[in-house]
């Protein structure tokens, strides 16, 4: 017991106990460990951090590494010392060349924030800057994260320094997917300081939007960036309006939520509405759209449970469960990944009544190998990054396959209808209201994708119509029609093939 005891004084008390605080006989490695330490802590004690700034400006061989963790240290207390500031500038002066890109990165970094107002701190930033671009240091392993820090502490330092900005955003570029919000909204704002307009780190900032995590004054503050530099985001627009606009912006007219009629018809008083409306709920980013899948999960549940269908069907009732399910997950999340996990079972959707159409009216069996072609696409997909070459390629061929089997659905399902048309004509209303719903889904669609912001304006205080949760209603709805003709077909024999009305759903009697 004594021994455990021990052992856990061991492992806990150096995070349970205030550090050192007496660095009077403490100098170098040791005295940056101090440090590094009591800022881990976090220990806010400004006469222990004064007291450490003298001792690390007296110490007369530092190296850079250990002044770069100094300085780091002293960032993450943000406490500005002149003294420390004053010791950075000479060093640097005298020894930049023993320093590495990230070492000089984190000392500006530091610098720019205490240091200013120190005699020559402007030519010192620019002369650090230069350095940093020397042709020699190429051959370094430069970190993304230090060509972050050193545009960021340009722009805090009001460094109009072109060269590293250009040098600086390509490789800030690739690696935007490492990002954390904050980084993207510094880099992106450092950037705007000065109108310096990179169209590939911006476009790369823009497509990981949905996977950052953007708090709504994040959003903000990186939608306002991208206006500096006359740069369109929808998408980020798109989020801001959910998670990012004060209700007082809206009733303005000014960009706002996505969905104001939902609070609206809430009635929530005007003290208890939250800043962020994707507040409304905690764990859902597009409350309204999430709900609205549920018509397109219930729908096959109720075609199931009226009818005894084939196999076939079945299954393609099952595929838009999977579809609605990941149409949930993309909406109450806004992430990439549930984006997939909305889009892969459309395109096992469209495979399978594809598939069934051409063996019902060609008699062409081509099953296995429409699933084994989009099993190829899933797969790497799935296998792949984000903004890997192969990845967009095999996106681009999931595109083109989905495309493909929509014309076969419709001549399908045009040549079903044509077959049992002398069945009452029950075959031609079906296939019509089929299309009708689609057409209008299709027309929301892109209206609430193109039109976003004038809907969201509309004249007379209008409420934002929804239109995406049109698209999930009327799109649900030509789905059931599918079903019901692909039923009807398969009784398109019997004498007493009817469509009657149940419960106010349309059934197939045969």
């Amino acid at each position: 017991m004594e021994r455990f005891v021990q052992l856990h004084l061991f492992e806990k008390a150096p995070r349970c106990l205030p550090p050192y605080t007496e660095l009077a006989k403490l100098r170098g490695e040791p005295l940056v460990r101090a440090v590094r330490r009591a800022a881990l802590f976090p220990w806010r004690d400004a006469h222990f951090w004064r007291q450490a700034a003298q001792r690390v400006a007296a110490e007369e061989q530092l190296q850079g590494r250990e002044l770069a963790q100094v300085c780091l240290a002293f960032q993450r207390v943000d406490f500005p010392s002149r003294v420390l500031s004053s010791f950075c500038q000479s060093h640097v002066t005298e020894s930049a060349r023993s320093l590495n890109t990230f070492e000089l990165a984190s000392v500006l970094s530091y610098f720019c924030s205490a240091g200013a107002g120190l005699p020559g701190a402007e030519d010192f930033v620019r002369g650090v800057a230069e350095e940093a671009l020397n042709p020699w240091r190429a051959r370094e392993t430069v970190p993304w994260s230090a060509w972050k820090t050193l545009v960021t502490a340009a722009a805090e330092a009001d460094l109009d320094h072109q060269q590293l900005f250009a040098h600086a955003a390509p490789i800030l570029a690739r690696n935007v997917k490492f990002m954390s919000a904050r980084d993207a909204v510094d880099v992106c704002s450092a950037f705007a300081s000065f109108r310096f307009k990179h169209q590939g780190l911006c476009s790369e900032l823009e497509a990981f939007v949905p996977s950052l995590g953007l708090s709504g004054q994040e959003a903000h503050a990186l939608q306002d960036a991208f206006e500096r530099l006359d740069f369109e985001a929808p998408m980020l627009l798109r989020l801001r309006q959910l998670r990012g606009a004060p209700v007082g912006e809206r009733q303005s007219g000014q960009k706002g939520n996505r969905n104001p009629s939902l609070l609206t018809q809430l009635r929530i008083p005007e003290e208890l509405r939250k800043k962020e409306d994707y507040e409304l709920l905690d764990w859902v980013a597009e409350p309204v759209n999430t709900m609205s899948c549920l018509v397109m999960m219930m729908l096959p549940m109720i075609f199931l449970a009226m009818h005894q269908a084939t196999h076939d069907v079945v299954v393609i009732a099952w595929m838009e469960v999977a579809i609605a399910i990941g149409s949930i997950l993309f909406h109450a999340s806004l992430r990439y990944p549930m984006q997939l996990a909305d889009e892969i079972p459309m395109l096992w959707y469209v495979a399978a009544t594809a598939s069934s159409c051409l063996q019902r009216v060609r008699g062409m069996e081509c099953q296995s190998f429409a699933y084994a072609w989009v099993a190829v696409v899933t797969c790497v997909i799935l296998a792949t990054s984000q903004h890997s070459l192969l990845h967009q390629i095999f996106r681009g061929l999931m595109t083109c396959t989905f495309s493909s089997f929509l014309v076969v659905i419709g001549w399908g399902a045009s040549a079903m209808a044509a077959r049992i048309r002398d069945k009452r004509g029950a075959g031609d209303r079906v296939l019509q209201a089929a299309l009708l719903m689609f057409a209008v889904s299709v027309v929301a669609w892109l209206l609430d994708n193109h039109h976003c912001s004038w809907l969201q304006n509309l004249p007379f205080g209008l409420p934002y119509p929804q239109l995406h949760t049109w698209w999930h209603i009327f799109i649900a709805g030509t789905l059931h029609c599918l079903r019901i003709l692909l039923h009807m077909d398969s009784h398109r024999h019997s004498d007493k093939l009817e469509l009657r009305w149940m419960a106010g759903f349309p059934a197939v009697c045969a």
